[in-house]
C-alpha cells in the first residue's frame, strides 16, 4: 500500500537526497522542470526565495517528490513495486492517480501551472451512491481506479483496485448496516 500526503508536508530540501541516489528520481525532477517552466529541483531543494509554502509551488514540489520516491522504490524493488492499494490525502490523491496510471505525471504538473489543485474528481456524501460507484467500476473495468468520499466515518480517496474495492464495499456495508 502507498499513502501519499497532501499540503503541509513539504520541506526545504526534500528530495535532495533522492536525486542524488536515484537516475529515475532525477529525470522525474526533470520531467517536472520541463513542464512547469522552472526549476522545481532549485525550488526543492534550495527555496532561496522561501517560496515552497506557497500553494502554486508547493504542490508541484509535493508531487514531483512524491513520484520520485515511488520510482526510487521502484529501483530498489526490481522495478516490480505492485501495488496493491494507492491512497492520497488531498494532492497526494493525484499522485495516486499518477502512480495508478490513470493520469498522465505531465498533465496534472501542466494543471498545477495553470489553475491549482482544489478537491475531488468525485465527491458524493451519499454511502448508497458510493457503493454503486464501486459496484459499476468494478463490474466494468480490469482495473479499477477510484476517488471519491462516502459519507460517516470513511473517506475513500484515490484506488486503484480490484478485490480490494470489493472487501472495502462490504466493509462499508457491515459497519453502515446496509
Amino acid at each position: 500500500m502507498f499513502i501519499f500526503p497532501g499540503q503541509g508536508s513539504q520541506y526545504k530540501g526534500m528530495g535532495k537526497d533522492l536525486v542524488k541516489k536515484s537516475k529515475s528520481a532525477q529525470e522525474v525532477y526533470e520531467r517536472a522542470s520541463s513542464v512547469l517552466g522552472y526549476d522545481i529541483s532549485e525550488l526543492s531543494f534550495n527555496d532561496k526565495h522561501n517560496e515552497i509554502n506557497l500553494t502554486k509551488f508547493t504542490q508541484p514540489v509535493l508531487m514531483t517528490h512524491q513520484i520520485a520516491c515511488y520510482e526510487y522504490f521502484s529501483e530498489l524493488s526490481d522495478n516490480d513495486p505492485n501495488p496493491m492499494l494507492l491512497a492520497g490525502h488531498s494532492l497526494g490523491e493525484y499522485t495516486a492517480l499518477v502512480i495508478s496510471g490513470s493520469i498522465s505525471s505531465e498533465g496534472v504538473w501542466d494543471e498545477l501551472v495553470r489553475d491549482g489543485i482544489d478537491g475531488y474528481v468525485v465527491k458524493t456524501n451519499d454511502i448508497q451512491q458510493t457503493i454503486e460507484r464501486l459496484n459499476t467500476l468494478i463490474e466494468n473495468s480490469s482495473k479499477t481506479k477510484i476517488m471519491g468520499k462516502n459519507a460517516a466515518k470513511y473517506i475513500l480517496e484515490n484506488f486503484s483496485v480490484e478485490k480490494e474495492a470489493a472487501q472495502i464495499i462490504q466493509h462499508i456495508r457491515d459497519v453502515q448496516n446496509i
